[in-house]
């Protein structure tokens, strides 16, 4: 994680309405994987969030969304974690800032976290890494760009042998 010291500071909220107009912006810069179009994938982050206020979590510095976390359950114990950053802020410790900001709330809520990530995307890589990731052994198969997916796991306690 970029330890840049101009790095402006970030505030963490969940997505709200009013954020739409934010949202879209982010969307023209930073498109989505989703098949939904940009205002039907708003509409489907804050349905998400009414159910489960710590769900969607917009990223904003200096008013601006620049950036995404998503947080979605597993099991009682257990949550998937995921990122993102707006793509002209990538590079500048942003994601690192954002997930280590996020962390704490996410693995009070829930004692493992896990993150999927491509195995060809090493930036993410690293970062999950940095924030204390460990790299399970198990894959998911393969994508459609050829690549896999890599599972990467975080517990608020170690696991016990």
């Amino acid at each position: 994680m970029n330890e840049n010291r101009n790095l402006k500071p970030l505030l963490l909220r969940p997505l709200r309405k009013e954020d739409e107009k934010a949202f879209l912006e982010y969307r023209k810069k930073t498109p989505s994987l989703a098949a939904l179009g940009p205002e039907e994938e708003f509409r489907h982050l804050l349905e998400k969030v009414s159910a489960d206020p710590g769900s969607v979590t917009g990223v904003f510095q200096r008013g601006r969304l620049v950036g995404l976390l998503f947080l979605t359950r597993r099991s009682e114990k257990e949550a998937e974690i995921g990122y993102e950053v707006a793509k002209d802020q990538r590079g500048k410790g942003i994601g690192g800032a954002m997930l280590l900001s996020f962390l704490p709330q996410a693995l009070l809520r829930y004692p493992v976290l896990i993150a999927r990530v491509e195995e060809g995307n090493l930036p993410s890589r690293s970062l999950l890494r940095k924030a204390g990731f460990l790299l399970l052994p198990e894959r998911i198969e393969p994508l459609s760009t050829g690549g896999s997916v890599l599972l990467y796991e975080k517990r608020r306690f170690p696991r016990e042998e």
